[in-house]
């Protein structure tokens, strides 16, 4: 009889220590998937922001290839020859982007680093009603593009996120 209570006391303990793992493990990964939402709601801030501020910034600003700012033309002529959103070293960006300025999340922990934004002008396309071949091409008004990238981090590092969006502008008429 004792024999038998100590292989139940065994199987018994060998239960509990399974489960205690295992709730050790779902902790785990509850923790990383509250970073990425972390990480990816205030990358969505930041893209949101950065597709706001292209409307404050004029033709030469982009020219400058600064402050997350960047002309792609110009990008692909220079020794690299790749976007600066491939490139980048999100862990210390320098003045390769900018800040998220907007407002911060409410009610979660503050970001190791500030959410990163690089806003690239792309080359123009034609408009609506514009021809693309032979010599009118560039004639009629043309939809100016912009690709706008944006970079966060989570709670604790461990997660982050870059998401990218491509605006277009209508030309005065």
């Amino acid at each position: 009889m004792l024999v038998v209570a100590l292989i139940l006391l065994l199987v018994l303990t060998l239960i509990g220590v399974t489960a205690a793992r295992m709730q050790t493990a779902q902790e785990g990964m509850a923790r990383n998937e509250d970073n990425h939402q972390l990480a990816l709601q205030a990358a969505e801030a930041a893209l949101r922001d950065g597709e706001a501020l292209i409307s404050l910034h004029g033709d030469a600003d982009f020219l400058t290839d600064n402050n997350g700012l960047f002309d792609l033309a110009s990008e692909l002529q220079a020794t690299t020859a790749a976007s600066v959103a491939d490139t980048i070293d999100w862990s210390s960006p320098g003045t390769q982007s900018m800040q998220y300025s907007g407002a911060p999340l409410a009610g979660v922990p503050q970001a190791p680093q500030p959410a990163q934004i690089i806003i690239e002008k792309l080359p123009p396309v034609a408009g609506p009603g514009s021809p693309l071949t032979g010599s009118g091409y560039g004639l009629n008004a043309q939809w100016q593009v912009y690709r706008v990238t944006a970079h966060a981090e989570g709670g604790d590092s461990t997660s982050n996120v870059t998401l990218q969006s491509v605006v277009s502008s209508m030309p005065p008429q």
